[in-house]
């Protein structure tokens, strides 16, 4: 939680309880290090979706300027955080309309463990 200045630690999760923590998390500005680790459009800053449209276009342009005996296939624009199939799966739409991100069942009773130090008794 770097940008906030908090250290995540038990006596942070403690002090703040989880559900303000997950307030905190959702609120992260674009390029932070979670929405990068969880692959989401997040992950990119505004100046680095245009810079890598710059780059795609310039791709493009080079492609075009070629001459077409000699050039290759057409190039493949950069991909974009929040577009391969790993994130694609962990996307989910409420009835809201809105799109959420999902976590498995396993991954919660890791973060829960991790998190309250608790063991699932039910297992």
């Amino acid at each position: 939680m770097r940008a906030y200045g908090v250290r995540l630690d038990e006596d942070t999760i403690r002090d703040y309880g989880i559900r303000i923590l997950a307030d905190l998390a959702a609120g992260l500005p674009a390029g932070s290090i979670l929405w990068m680790e969880m692959d989401t459009p997040a992950a990119w800053t505004v100046e680095t979706y245009m810079m890598a449209t710059l780059i795609d276009q310039m791709n493009a342009l080079m492609y075009g300027l070629s001459d077409p005996k000699s050039r290759g296939s057409r190039p493949e624009p950069l991909p974009r955080p929040g577009t391969s199939p790993r994130s694609e799966a962990r996307q989910a739409v409420t009835s809201e309309g809105r799109t959420v991100l999902t976590m498995s069942v396993e991954d919660f009773t890791t973060a829960h463990t991790y998190l309250t130090g608790q063991e699932d008794t039910d297992g």
